[in-house]
């Protein structure tokens, strides 16, 4: 398996390179692909980003990553889940796949492993997505790069997982990408945290 998306957003397994769903929260661009015919294929993993990537093998760092060649201050984030219209990435027509990482496990009805240690895991369940790019300060999707908290909450309102990314001003690039998905029905807290 090669490394996580510190090293350049490359070198995944699969039918498609997963690096590529970043600019939404829940990417349903697959839909799009029909058809699709695999031969010799290993398994679909996704590449997670910087700001959970500590939680996988191959971690590069982190988004303030010192690893050479990695690129430094990655401040953004990747689409938490990518709908699976045919199941040709996980299997089974309609999945989501998600990667292994509380923020989007938790509460689940059901979950699938993709493989035995690898990033992503699939579900049946539904996700939706939030994207903040608005506020009294920013009213371009582009513009709003401040730093974001998206807090995944138990039944009680209690922390559950932090989707956390920091502010995109000095990312090296994507710093305006500040997006989360979320489980239909979950409890989510969202808030900026201090920048200065």
């Amino acid at each position: 398996r090669g490394p996580t998306a510190g090293y350049g957003l490359m070198n995944m397994p699969g039918p498609s390179e997963s690096w590529d769903y970043y600019t939404s929260p829940v990417e349903m661009g697959t839909r799009k692909n029909r058809n699709w015919r695999s031969f010799n294929v290993s398994t679909f993993e996704r590449s997670p980003p910087a700001h959970i990537e500590a939680n996988f093998y191959g971690s590069a760092g982190g988004p303030d990553s010192t690893v050479q060649g990695v690129p430094p201050r990655r401040y953004w984030t990747l689409s938490g889940a990518l709908y699976d219209n045919e199941g040709l990435l996980g299997g089974r027509h309609g999945d989501y796949l998600i990667f292994d990482y509380p923020f989007l496990t938790y509460n689940l009805s059901n979950v699938r492993r993709l493989s035995a240690d690898g990033t992503t895991v699939a579900t049946s369940d539904k996700f939706i997505g939030c994207y903040v790019w608005a506020t009294d300060t920013y009213i371009d999707r582009y513009a709003y790069q401040e730093a974001i908290t998206f807090d995944r909450l138990d039944q009680n309102w209690n922390s559950v997982s932090l989707w956390q990314i920091k502010a995109g001003f000095n990312s090296s690039f994507l710093g305006w990408m500040r997006h989360a998905a979320m489980l239909t029905g979950g409890r989510y807290r969202i808030y900026n945290q201090d920048t200065s």
